[in-house]
């Protein structure tokens, strides 16, 4: 037997909402699906199964129930109402150019994992989708109103609607970025730190907010002399209910504003804001000119945090265009 069949995941889904306190864990079940067959390039379902010598052809395999191993990284889960909910991971292929997705999926009203694999649809640009697939890592898993989002910071975000009959499916919107690595090689970035994409107005909107260091650094104290730009995008999603070609390109993109360090730290004096670089930034749902920060001093360790709220509001005062309205140490 191999090493991962004497390991059992349990997973539990928390309802805040339950009056019996019995009832407000709910266990999942144990996945049993088997492993995806990577060998077919045609992008079509077979799972692998284990071959058994002295078997006749005729004779359909036996299942053997193996407790499946899920990438804890990649799992979201999405309600619809107060009772249905869908718990999904996902992984992003691309062999010979065609995309797409291998979900393992939980949908409550069916109480048993699935497996699925399905088309990812995009905006069939070679460079900036097809090509950059290959370098796919997921870094956040959050919903964003009807959808699950699986989203790469250097790359972009893949909508899944998991309550899709028969199959769920996977559209993929690229972020606002100027440029897309050329490698999955993360070695001086730290995307899922500096970047954050937050939705507001029930999800038909969304906020992308790009801190940029200048030094080339990842989760370490700025270099001397060294700074930062942090940047905030609007996507306007709208009423959007079935992703395709059309409404994919018809998302409207604007830059919101961009403001340096060095603007920062004119408008704001030292004990009001650290000079620091701010990380894991987070626009506020019921006001979203204001957004959320953590900002470390460090040392040879991790040494003091403070949690900054800026208002980016543009019709402030003169010379404070960026002002910190909230510093908890």
């Amino acid at each position: 037997m191999d090493y991962h069949d004497k390991i059992t995941q349990d997973f539990f889904v928390f309802d805040a909402s339950a009056t019996d306190v019995a009832r407000s864990l709910v266990h999942l079940p144990v996945c049993t699906e088997p492993p995806f067959d990577y060998s077919r390039l045609d992008g079509s379902l077979r799972h692998r199964r284990s071959r058994r010598r002295h078997r006749p052809r005729l004779e359909e395999p036996r299942r053997v129930d193996v407790p499946r191993l899920l990438a804890v990284r990649s799992m979201g889960l999405l309600s619809r109402g107060e009772q249905e909910f869908a718990v999904a991971t996902l992984d992003v292929h691309m062999p010979k150019d065609i995309l797409f997705a291998d979900m393992y999926l939980f949908r409550s009203s069916a109480g048993r994992w699935d497996s699925v694999r399905v088309p990812v649809l995009h905006s069939g640009d070679p460079v900036l989708d097809t090509e950059q697939f290959s370098f796919w890592m997921t870094d956040s898993v959050v919903p964003i109103g009807r959808w699950l989002c699986w989203i790469d910071y250097c790359r972009g975000i893949l909508f899944c609607d998991v309550f899709a009959k028969p199959k769920p499916t996977v559209s993929y919107l690229r972020l606002p970025l100027d440029k897309f690595p050329k490698s999955n090689n993360r070695g001086r970035t730290c995307s899922w730190m500096n970047r954050r994409v937050s939705a507001i107005d029930n999800g038909n909107v969304l906020k992308f907010v790009d801190v940029a260091r200048s030094d080339d650094r990842g989760y370490k104290a700025l270099k001397p002399g060294a700074g930062f730009t942090i940047t905030c995008h609007t996507l306007m999603l709208g009423s959007v209910n079935v992703w395709d070609k059309e409404t994919i390109g018809s998302v409207v993109r604007h830059k919101d504003w961009t403001v340096t360090s060095n603007e920062l730290w004119l408008a704001n004096p030292a004990e009001l804001l650290p000079r620091e670089v701010p990380t894991f930034p987070q626009v506020n749902i019921d006001k979203p000119h204001v957004v959320h920060f953590l900002v470390t001093e460090f040392g040879y360790v991790m040494k003091k945090m403070w949690v900054v709220a800026i208002d980016i509001e543009t019709n402030m005062a003169p010379f404070m265009p960026f002002r910190v309205i909230l510093v908890i140490e």
